[in-house]
């Protein structure tokens, strides 16, 4: 599963908040911000292919 967050400079804590909580449930997942865009910034999470197997929806 891959997350992008685009935001603007002013929304930064907001944004932080939100990547706190996906990090936290989403352990082992990998983060990668980008702050050179304008006006949006960008920040990525890309969870293991383990996570996602494991919380496989039932039919």
């Amino acid at each position: 599963m891959k997350i992008t967050i685009a935001f603007l400079p002013e929304e930064y804590e907001q944004m932080r908040i939100i990547r706190t909580f996906l990090t936290h449930y989403l352990p082992g997942s990998r983060l990668r911000n980008n702050f050179k865009g304008t006006p949006y910034m960008h920040c990525y999470l890309t969870t293991p292919k383990k996570v996602q197997n494991a919380e496989k929806p039932e039919d």
